[in-house]
Order: C-alpha cells, then structure tokens, then sequence
C-alpha cells in the first residue's frame, strides 16, 4: 500500500520534477506524515493491535524513515561520519535480541529496531567485516527477493492452514514452495518491469 501511496505524495510536492528546490518541502510533509503515523501505530497499539500492525497509516513511519534517511545523509556530513563510527554488528546483535522481547513491549521494539536498522545502513562501511557478510551474494539475492518474499509467504501460510496444515512435516515443503514462488516472481516479473521502457514512447 505504501508503494502506491508514495508516488503520489512524490508528485503532488513536486519533488519528483524538481528535487533540489522541493527537497525543503518535501522533508517536512513526509516526516510530518510520518510523525502522524508514528502517533497513529503508538494509540493504536492501546487499542487495536490488529490494526496497529495491519493498516497501511499505522506502519506509513516505518518505511518513512527510510525515506529520509536517504535523503538527509545522501552527503557527507559530521553526523554521518559520526554514525559510521558505531560497530555494525553490534548494530545488527542489537537488532536480533530485540527480536526476543516479549510483545508486550511492542511499541518499544518496533520503534527501536526501525532506528536500529537506520542505523545499521548507515554505519554498514565497505572495509568491514559486517559489510562482506550482508554483501554475500546468497544475501544479496535473498534481498532482491525479499519483496517478492513479503507478499509471497502470508498467503501461501494462510492457504497451508486451510488445506494440508502447518506442522513439522509440511513447514520444510511450505518454506520451500514461497522462496519457488518469490523466485518465479522476481525473475519473470520484477525484472522484466525494470528493464522496461516505460515513458520512453
């Protein structure tokens, strides 16, 4: 939802015609969006939780950020080389044991994570260890397929449940059948709509 969201919101602020003199605008309409959203997915959380975690304006923040982030540190600044000091695998260690707290603590990890993983894009240098591991190229293509991944994986898990079941037997065939699909997906699809010329007539 938000990727069909964020081209409207790029065009009506006009930023995608002319960036640099729109940049000012634009950074202020989407953090404000995303400061709304943020407010929106911490309410919510007392609330709904379903929905908090399921609706689009509620989760709007999360990719906000990144958003961002692009932007404010696409140069080189003092804040950047500050932030490029702290260790990515503490950044990434960091990020895994927030994954073991209890979901009572909801808010407090979502919010921490997000800005962890800011973190550790930025802070994620050429010459370091960390670097080499998330650039292997097992990684890197789980990562080109990690969207197709994300719409795959609830669907096949909800179409598992109604007919053969999710259990120890069946889980290996079922993980096995979503990365099938999220390949099939990001090398017939995906692919060929990037090498499309689109506008070009």
């Amino acid at each position: 939802q938000f990727y069909f969201l964020f081209p409207f919101i790029v065009w009506f602020l006009g930023f995608g015609k002319d960036p640099h003199a729109k940049i000012k605008k634009f950074l202020i309409w989407v953090g404000f969006l995303a400061f709304v959203s943020l407010s929106a997915f911490i309410c919510l959380n007392f609330i709904n939780k379903d929905a908090a975690y399921f609706l689009m304006p509620a989760r709007f923040w999360e990719i906000a950020i990144g958003c961002l982030s692009c932007i404010l540190f696409s140069k080189e600044n003092k804040i950047i080389y500050t932030l490029q000091k702290c260790n990515p695998l503490i950044v990434t260690f960091a990020i895994i044991l927030l994954m073991f707290f209890p979901t009572s603590a909801i808010i407090f990890t979502t919010i921490t994570v997000t800005l962890l993983t800011t973190l550790l894009l930025l802070c994620l240098r050429i010459e370091t260890f960390a670097y080499r591991v998330f650039t292997n190229p097992i990684l890197t293509y789980i990562g080109l397929i990690s969207y197709s991944l994300y719409l795959w994986h609830w669907s096949v898990i909800v179409l598992a449940r109604w007919s053969i079941g999710v259990s120890k037997t069946t889980i290996i065939p079922i993980v096995f059948l979503i990365f099938l699909l999220s390949v099939a997906s990001y090398e017939i699809v995906e692919k060929n709509f990037r090498k499309s010329s689109w506008g070009s007539k």
